[in-house]
């Protein structure tokens, strides 16, 4: 299984990193390298609070927490046997 997904202010800080620097972190276009092969653009998703996010029975809903960092989520993680809470923080 392929899945990547981001925040979208996560996303929004990548590519402004991309766009003012010679990096191509998770960049969303093919890259051709110095050696005649192309690096394959990533299909980045983004989500956010609320969003419902399927990878196979799961389904995992973002939630926005205060963190000092930009775009921090929490979690909650729902299989159909249990629902898990993850904050991603500890203070």
């Amino acid at each position: 299984m392929n899945f990547d997904a981001r925040p979208e202010t996560a996303k929004n800080i990548i590519t402004s990193v991309n766009e003012i620097s010679n990096t191509n972190y998770l960049s969303e276009k093919d890259v051709p390298t110095k050696f005649g092969g192309v690096i394959p653009a990533n299909k980045i998703k983004t989500f956010r609070t609320g969003d419902k996010i399927k990878i196979d029975d799961i389904e995992v809903t973002p939630i926005h927490v205060d963190h000092s960092v930009p775009g921090a989520y929490g979690f909650i993680i729902n299989t159909g046997e249990r629902t898990i809470i993850y904050s991603g923080d500890l203070r």
